[in-house]
């Protein structure tokens, strides 16, 4: 018997550990001769368990039919109607016994491995001892990869392929084959849908962390990665263990669409099994650096992108609660984000930096006017607040900051309008010559009560001025709204 014809009989055992212990065994002409074979057998290997599956299941649909014809007869003659005959036949058939003693069920006329239609996993038999025959004796990492791939593996069900008998497949390969194996795996990975179920994930995924762990091979930049990895809900027992942990937890800030898909999970509280729980767990146990999860946080907030795509990580950064110093060490890019952040992230941002004992001046000033010039009414409120602490500490900035108070002035807001009139009262001896006009000339965008009062501490505008322009206002009003709900 030659060494194809034995691992050839082998397959056809549907044992793929044999199938493994014999391939990783061959010697180099061996595995030649087994590789020259295999894809002309695919078509027999599937054949070879499909026909007497087909066979065993046209048998079995046969004698139910018979049966059911026979009791069908059995009850006419005996005046039962139609409808009770098919409920009354349904019946027996879900009890799997016979009624009145009248006849057996006919599945017991088979074997009792029989006696059942085959399942998805029987038919998919074949596949597991051809996958582990081509990953040990294929030459080349390429060629492993793309048979592994082959859609003639895809399942009738949703199992997943066996891992274990392929890594004993290819135990004898040398490190760097084994290496460049898994880096190859990674890098096929794609995020699809099931043309059965919907499943989002590859077959090979499995095999390709499985991989990754056992060579300890540094996985590739890849986002389809990262997003597959946090697919599975973690818990703090399983992730603490996880060999690609402090490879690919930083890369969750990184990888395109992970804040989209975890987006829907809650923080108050976070659930066990949830990456939010998850990563708050191991961060205060100390297996996840605090100061990584933070700096990746507002690094995601400085890229950028939409409410649903950023919310992840804002429950995520506001489940940490940084310390004052934890903020203070970053404050230049908390600052960044109060002119550009959605409305959410911009307001954690301030409130953070609202907590900080002391700012320099020119830092207040930035921030102020990043949040002055906001369309949201809430963030807009807030910077008044801070806008009337801050001049009472450094009336001399008032010029400075007299912009962004003129584009308060013009907020569609009824209640931004006076609370900003209300500041600017309150603190018109602290303009300038130049400073007070730009105030005064904001008046035209005010109702007439509110003008009144303006002018009364500033004197009238010298050309009945608008104001600077507020780009966005018509949005204003929905960032406003869509800030309140995902709080």
């Amino acid at each position: 018997m030659t060494v194809w014809e034995e691992v050839r009989d082998l397959i056809g055992t549907g044992d793929a550990f044999k199938v493994a212990a014999r391939v990783a065994d061959l010697d180099d002409a061996g595995r030649k001769e087994v590789a020259r074979e295999l894809p002309g057998h695919i078509e027999a290997a599937r054949r070879d368990v499909e026909r007497p599956l087909r066979e065993r299941s046209e048998r079995l649909s046969r004698i139910r039919l018979e049966r059911g014809e026979a009791y069908k007869r059995f009850a006419r003659e005996r005046g039962v109607p139609l409808r009770e005959i098919h409920r009354r036949w349904a019946e027996t058939l879900g009890r799997g016994g016979d009624m009145e003693g009248t006849w057996e069920d006919p599945r017991l006329k088979l074997p009792e491995s029989e006696r059942e239609y085959p399942s998805p996993s029987e038919y998919d038999a074949w596949i597991d001892t051809m996958r582990v025959a081509g990953a040990g004796t294929l030459p080349t990492t390429a060629a492993v990869v793309a048979w592994l791939h082959r859609s003639d593996f895809e399942r009738r069900d949703r199992s997943a392929d066996l891992v274990e008998p392929v890594l004993q497949a290819i135990a004898a390969r040398p490190a760097e084959w084994q290496a460049d194996l898994a880096v190859r795996l990674a890098l096929r990975v794609r995020v699809r849908r099931d043309r059965w179920a919907g499943d989002p994930r590859d077959r090979n995924l499995p095999l390709t962390f499985a991989l990754l762990g056992r060579t300890g091979t540094t996985p590739p930049e890849h986002d389809p990665l990262v997003l597959v990895w946090v697919d599975t809900p973690p818990t703090a027992d399983r992730l603490r263990d996880d060999r690609l942990l402090d490879v690919l937890l930083p890369r969750l800030f990184e990888a395109q669409g992970v804040g989209r898909a975890l987006s829907g999970e809650r923080a108050d509280p976070p659930a066990a099994e949830s990456w939010l729980g998850t990563l708050h767990a191991l961060a205060a146990e100390g297996r996840v650096d605090r100061e990584m999860l933070l700096r990746g946080c507002v690094s995601r907030f400085l890229r950028g992108g939409s409410t649903t795509e950023l919310r992840f990580f804002a429950r995520l950064h506001e489940l940490l609660e940084p310390s004052p110093a934890e903020v203070a060490s970053r404050v230049g890019d908390y600052l960044r984000l109060l002119p550009v952040a959605p409305g959410p992230v911009a307001k954690l941002a301030f409130k953070h930096l609202d907590r900080l004992d002391s700012l320099d001046p020119d830092k207040v000033d930035e921030a102020l006017s990043g949040l002055l010039f906001r369309t949201e009414g809430g963030l807009v409120q807030a910077g008044l607040a801070w806008l009337d602490r801050f001049l009472r500490q450094e009336p001399v900035r008032a010029d400075g900051l007299a912009p962004s108070l003129a584009v308060a002035l013009g907020h569609q807001a009824a209640t931004v309008q006076e609370r900003a009139v209300r500041v600017a009262v309150e603190h018109a001896a602290s303009f300038g010559p130049v400073g007070a006009e730009t105030v005064r000339d904001a008046t035209g965008q005010l109702p007439p009560d509110l003008r009144s009062r303006l002018s009364a501490a500033f004197g009238e505008a010298s050309s009945g001025g608008s104001g600077p322009e507020r780009p966005g206002l018509t949005a204003g009003a929905s960032n406003d709204r869509e800030s309140r709900r995902w709080e």
